[in-house]
């Protein structure tokens, strides 16, 4: 601890040191402790005038002064405030019936500090003098300053905790101190609530015209009630950018929906949404219908007849005789026929036909905009005319032949045979054609119709549907909410994928080595534990050079002699 410059009182530096250690602590009021507070404050201002570290704070109370540590401060230190109050501790210490009121008085801050400085590591952090860091000077030059505070091994999880929530502070007090605040300078902080306590909303909102951006980063809100619910506030009301990736909590991503998405409380519900009458148009129908009609029709028929007839006679007589005889006969007809059929025919059509217009309107769903009904009337009428005729042809020939013989013996004998042929044709050939034709106009009133809705989504819902888009967020998609001077803004953000760099033990050892012997403020933690003691002893021997030569133990004084007679 030492002042930073020329300018800074002494009283500023030990308040805010204390303001540092006490939301370390938890935020602890110390205002409802005077003692501490007290003791604490002359503690630090003591340990900033004389450019002197935390870890040669436990030398002040040390109820004997071993090393006169507090005999020497007190006589040193030029804050008339300090002085006064530890030589009133010194001599409380001196006198051994009021021992105990100097316990009484030093037991708290001894047990405040010692939470730092009970940790090697973290005693050897705060424990130098020399390599140390600048935060000043690292915002305005623009510096990487990177603090590993996860805990590990050397140091406990809740140590590293203190830490990091006193480096938070002493950022922000120097954030007050720019010199060049027009440089951004971006301090980020992962798990922030682990490191974020007391008055964060004036520190959110104070920081911001030093050229300060702070990015905080947690997994979930009730994280940020640990401390306080003053936090979880703060940490709504005073920071203007709010990134939300995947959440799971379905009560959760509702409560971040309502802080990050704007709601449109004008959705529709999709299934109530209905065709309503908005006006009237005077429309002009036109209708035309053109029917052709053909019909071809082909009969063909005939028919065949073979009738043969034979007859046989015999008789005797007694004469003798002889006759022979032939005829024929041929007969020929002809048969015409027609016939004719008429037939008319009337119809009417009727059509009706609807068109929507729908309009995207970015957000949930569609919007129609406009309905068309169309309605059409159409009537026809067709006339058709068959003519068929038909033709008949018949042929019948007949031949007979007959002989009569008669012998002195009186006997005779007849034959007789008759063939008979028929043959009968008939073909006939029909064909109708037609053709109709219709057009028609009028007017008539077109009904405007219109799908409106008839009930809107509750908040409720809406909010239930902007918490399941949180809930659906693929990886590396976010939610994004920004408010700047024109008002808030939203977008749905895609952050590129990075490839992790996958490094051995000994790989990553040596990365780590090489940035550590590249920083100016880094030291090996044996180095930096070995600079405290050394520095610690190094106090002390010069201590106990100027108590010995102020108070010499044995000296000699010259004898006078006596003047000669």
């Amino acid at each position: 601890m030492e002042r930073p410059d020329a300018d800074t009182d002494l009283s500023v530096i030990a308040g805010v040191t204390l303001e540092a250690f006490s939301k370390a602590w938890g935020g602890e009021d110390t205002t409802g402790k005077p003692t501490i507070e007290r003791v604490l404050s002359v503690t630090f201002t003591v340990l900033a005038e004389l450019g002197l570290t935390l870890a040669e704070a436990p030398l002040l109370f040390d109820r004997d002064d071993r090393y006169g540590f507090r005999a020497w401060a007190a006589k040193t230190v030029c804050d008339r405030y300090a002085r006064d109050e530890l030589l009133r501790l010194h001599e409380l210490s001196l006198d051994r019936k009021r021992a105990r009121d100097f316990d009484v008085e030093v037991i708290g801050p001894i047990n405040r500090i010692a939470r730092f400085l009970r940790p090697h590591a973290v005693s050897a952090m705060v424990g130098q003098s020399e390599r140390t860091i600048d935060f000043r000077a690292a915002m305005d030059e623009g510096h990487v300053i990177l603090c590993n505070l996860s805990g590990g091994s050397r140091v406990y999880e809740h140590d590293a905790d203190l830490l990091g929530r006193l480096l938070t502070r002493a950022i922000f007090f120097h954030a007050r101190r720019r010199k060049s605040p027009e440089r951004p300078f971006i301090f980020y902080i992962d798990e922030c609530h682990r490191f974020l306590s007391g008055d964060l909303e004036n520190i959110l909102a104070e920081v911001r015209k030093y050229g300060i951006g702070v990015v905080l980063s947690h997994q979930w809100l009730e994280q940020l009630k640990v401390q306080s619910d003053n936090m979880l506030a703060a940490v709504r009301n005073a920071t203007n950018l709010k990134i939300v990736f995947r959440v799971k909590d379905p009560r959760e991503a509702e409560d971040l929906a309502e802080m990050v998405m704007p709601l449109d409380l004008e959705v529709p519900i999709r299934g109530l949404i209905k065709p309503v009458l908005v006006g009237h148009e005077l429309v002009h129908l036109k209708g035309q219908s053109t029917t052709d009609q053909e019909s071809i029709s082909e009969t063909c028929s005939w028919s065949t007849g073979i009738t043969i007839g034979e007859s046989h006679s015999y008789s005797e007589g007694h004469s003798d005789g002889f006759s022979e005889g032939t005829s024929s006969g041929e007969s020929f007809g002809t048969t015409t026929s027609s016939s004719f059929a008429a037939s008319e025919t009337a119809g009417i059509a009727v059509n009706k036909s609807q068109s929507r217009d729908r309009v995207p309107d970015g957000r949930l769903f569609p919007i129609i905009t406009e309905v068309h009904d169309t309605d059409g009337v159409a009537q026809s009428d067709a006339q058709s005319l068959t003519q068929s005729s038909s033709e008949g042809m018949s042929r019948v020939s007949t031949q007979g032949h007959s002989s009569t013989r008669s012998t002195s013996t009186n006997s005779s004998e007849t034959h007789a045979t008759s063939i008979a042929r028929q043959y009968s044709r008939s073909v006939g050939i029909g064909n109708s054609r037609g053709r109709s034709y219709a057009q028609g106009q009028q007017e008539a009133f077109k009904p405007i119709l219109r799908d409106l809705p008839s009930a809107m989504h509750s908040k409720e819902n809406v909010l239930y549907m902007a918490a399941t888009a949180l809930r659906g967020l693929t990886t590396g998609r976010a939610f994004v909410s920004f408010v700047g001077s024109d008002g808030m803004r939203t977008a749905l953000l895609t952050v590129p994928h990075v490839h992790s760099c996958a490094l051995s033990n000994e790989e990553f050892e040596r990365l780590r080595g090489e940035m550590l012997d590249a920083s100016p403020s880094a030291l090996p933690a044996e180095e930096a534990q070995a600079s405290v003691e050394a520095r610690e002893r190094s106090l002390i021997e010069r201590i106990e050079l100027e108590r010995i030569a102020e108070e010499p133990t044995t000296f000699r004084v010259k004898k006078e002699r006596s003047p000669k007679s």
